[in-house]
């Protein structure tokens, strides 16, 4: 009888870690942080499968973490959001079984400004004038 029951609990064991390993899916699991190494809270994390339109979005937690579980395998788009910086890309391969870890690093806003200059050409007298005879009156009584 103890025989018995150790062998079904064998065979319980084994399927259940048969099981376990075949787990269809990966995870992404990651940290969102600025150039300087602060981390950044509440950024938003959307995760789309590049081979359809399936898509997901999460938000890190206050200390800039997160995790997506129960991703289909394949190539992934990641593309993290958060206010006053551009948006990180990357691409990245979801393994079956697996938890890939990402380091975000976001940078500020590019700034595009323009400078535009218009300018109009004056005339300029190329003939000599000549001055040599005119004196005002009211400069001729304050000569010496």
């Amino acid at each position: 009888m103890q025989k018995r029951i150790e062998t079904v609990l064998a065979v319980v064991c084994m399927a259940a870690a048969v099981s376990i390993a075949q787990t269809p899916s990966g995870s992404l699991r990651g940290v969102v942080a600025d150039g300087q190494g602060a981390r950044i809270a509440s950024a938003a994390v959307a995760v789309r499968l590049c081979a359809s339109s399936l898509a997901r979005t999460i938000r890190a937690d206050d200390q800039g973490n997160f995790r997506m579980n129960a991703l289909k395998p394949g190539a992934y788009r990641v593309i993290v959001t958060a206010q006053g910086f551009s948006d990180a890309v990357a691409d990245v391969v979801i393994q079956v079984s697996f938890v890939l870890d990402i380091a975000v690093t976001m940078k500020p806003p590019t700034l595009h400004q323009a400078v535009n200059v218009h300018a109009q050409s004056s005339s300029i007298t190329t003939q000599a004038i000549d001055l040599a005879g005119q004196v005002h009156q009211t400069c001729a009584g304050v000569a010496p």
